[in-house]
């Protein structure tokens, strides 16, 4: 397992990708585990999600750099969060990559996802009609990378609020333009009568696009 990217960020906040190349076996050794988490990982062991699971937990602990035992829980809307370290986390996975990005000031959401046909395809259902209309008036070449921007970075901020249900085609809005082509650009969150903007970080690994975003969602 090779590390491609780590990233330090405001926020004592650090965004870690990598390439997963060993087997599960191998993946487990560099672990511990409670005995909750074994039962999980027996219950997926045969699916592409075991190797994801491994993967992302060995990231995690290489980033936070300790030997301790990792507690991972879930709050009630399923974002990943840490009981023994003073760490907000998020974690995605696609293909042979995991990401992991933890702070210890900010809250945090990252997401990626294999380049393809599909974001573009669904691009109804979770685009704005003003991102969408934009979207499809650009050059053919660019909407399939640009309907993966957005929705990877649309996933990002709804990792970050994590506090329940989110339309993401109101209250997760990216400003359109050509900012959405380069390797920062900002999103905001509409819930609750309040507008929340947040930067959002764009990186490539080979075919895979990746977002990322940290900050407060107020109280």
């Amino acid at each position: 397992m090779s590390i491609v990217t780590l990233l330090t960020l405001p926020g004592k906040t650090k965004l870690g990708i990598w390439h997963i190349e060993e087997a599960a076996g191998e993946l487990e050794k560099k672990l511990q585990l409670s005995a909750q988490e074994k039962a999980l990982l027996r219950s997926f062991r045969h699916s592409k999600r075991y190797v994801h699971w491994l993967g992302s937990r060995v990231l995690l602990r290489s980033i936070l750099q300790t030997d301790r035992f990792i507690e991972l829980s879930e709050n009630e809307v399923h974002k990943p969060c840490l009981v023994n370290f003073p760490h907000e986390v998020s974690i995605s996975h696609s293909g042979d990559y995991a990401a992991v990005m933890v702070s210890e000031e900010y809250e945090t959401g990252v997401d990626i996802e294999k380049i393809s046909d599909k974001a573009l395809r669904i691009a109804s259902r979770f685009l704005h009609p003003d991102e969408l209309e934009w979207l499809l008036a650009g050059a053919d070449e660019k909407k399939e990378e640009r309907a993966i921007r957005l929705w990877c970075a649309k996933e990002a901020l709804y990792k970050l609020y994590a506090r329940g249900k989110v339309d993401f085609r109101k209250e997760l809005r990216i400003p359109t333009g050509p900012a959405i082509d380069g390797p920062r650009f900002d999103g905001f969150i509409l819930k609750d009568g309040k507008k929340e903007k947040y930067p959002i970080g764009i990186l490539r690994e080979e075919d895979y696009l990746i977002a990322y975003s940290y900050g407060h969602w107020p109280a």
